[in-house]
């Protein structure tokens, strides 16, 4: 669908909230909290693609949408171009809501860690857990207060017990975090979103802590980057005779769109399984969280938005 932007306004030095409309005035499809819309965007490189956004809003305003953006500099240009590029009155190609980070509504006690950007999904579902008259315990973790979003937001929810951690080094944000998490009473769920660094030591925590799987929820912001420990790879497409090569920076998913290969994709964060691709050959490196082991037993499907391969990789595409 397309929505107009009807206001832009800055949240933070690097966040900037985007109000979404229908250009006809109409109701905007229902959404639940932790919900995202997929927007397309044009960034410098000139390759068309979309970017995830969660919805900040009240699920039960159906007259618009709201997001809100993190300027990522030196990322690949989404961010850039929806800061740089989009004005009021523009229209935005928007596919969505869509939602793999639902709430578990029935929760006795819910506890949602946050840092950063990362508040957005959060400040949505603590609005919902609280109107619900649910016990939420929110920590709120960030560099220094004006670099956190939506903080009087926060404050003005009845109901929501707010902590926020600030400034805090590495050692320190894993002991608050040991404290906030803690251990896990039957009806509890844990809740985090976040930078990847904070949100796989808030995994292992809760891991150690004893948290069943099952009452643990995270969604991150996208595929990280290659590291240092990666290495570009080669892909071969069966049905194309295509090759190509996807770089130690570089995610498979973002070598096939620019190669003009149409793969469905959505998170970006190998959660939701929509950019599934079907494997002939190679040897794989599964970093989604979406497959089961037998799955990745077979071989035969991988991740495009995180995954990677050694060597030559063959794909049925």
């Amino acid at each position: 669908m397309q929505l107009r932007v009807q206001a832009i306004r800055p949240l933070t030095a690097d966040i900037r909230a985007f109000e979404l409309v229908d250009p006809a005035g109409g109701l905007l499809p229902a959404f639940e909290a932790g919900a995202h819309l997929k927007v397309r965007v044009s960034p410098g490189s000139g390759l068309a693609t979309t970017r995830s956004y969660s919805l900040v809003g009240s699920t039960q305003d159906r007259l618009r949408y709201e997001i809100a953006v993190l300027h990522l500099r030196g990322g690949q240009g989404g961010s850039a171009w929806m800061h740089e590029a989009v004005e009021v009155g523009d229209l935005l190609e928007i596919d969505g809501p869509s939602n793999a980070f639902p709430l578990a509504p029935q929760a006795d006690r819910s506890v949602p860690l946050a840092g950063g950007i990362g508040i957005t999904p959060l400040l949505c579902m603590a609005r919902e857990l609280v109107g619900a008259g649910r016990q939420v315990e929110l920590h709120y973790f960030g560099r220094n207060p004006d670099a956190m979003a939506y903080r009087a937001e926060l404050q003005a929810l009845r109901g929501l017990a707010v902590h926020a951690w600030v400034g805090l080094d590495v050692d320190a944000s894993v002991a608050a975090m040991q404290r906030c998490i803690g251990n896990a009473a039957l009806g509890d769920h844990l809740y985090v979103c976040g930078p990847a660094a904070m949100l796989d030591a808030a995994l292992g925590i809760a891991a150690r802590q004893g948290w069943p799987a099952d009452q643990v929820h995270h969604e991150r912001f996208g595929a990280a980057p290659g590291g240092a420990g990666d290495e570009a790879f080669t892909v071969d497409l069966l049905l194309s005779g295509q090759r190509l090569v996807v770089g130690q920076q570089q995610t498979l998913l973002d070598a096939l769109l620019a190669h003009g290969v149409d793969v469905a994709h959505d998170c970006r964060a190998g959660i939701c399984g929509s950019c599934l691709v079907p494997v002939a050959g190679g040897q794989l490196q599964h970093r989604d969280t979406f497959l089961t082991e037998d799955d990745r037993a077979g071989g035969d499907l991988m991740c495009a938005c995180v995954s990677r391969a050694t060597g030559v990789l063959t794909l049925d595409l």
